[in-house]
């Protein structure tokens, strides 16, 4: 048996928990979840700052299996 995966993504624990319970109902099963920080673009808000900030992202990781034959 394969495995399908998906990813989501929120900015809170609150978020996080709201989709992957979603998709826990539609059938997904949760496998781990991450804090990470990201990059975001953008102008310099002072001079000699960067052009861009840090963001807190959360991740969550799941997966539902998908039988021999079947379309993932």
């Amino acid at each position: 048996m394969s495995y399908e995966t998906r990813f989501v993504e929120a900015g809170s624990a609150e978020e996080l928990t709201a989709l992957v319970q979603q998709a826990e109902r539609e059938g997904w099963q949760f496998v781990s979840a991450q804090v990470t920080m990201v990059w975001v673009s953008g102008e310099p808000q002072r001079p000699g700052e960067p052009a861009g900030h840090a963001r807190k992202c959360m991740l969550a990781a799941l997966h539902r299996p998908v039988a021999f034959g079947e379309q993932a």
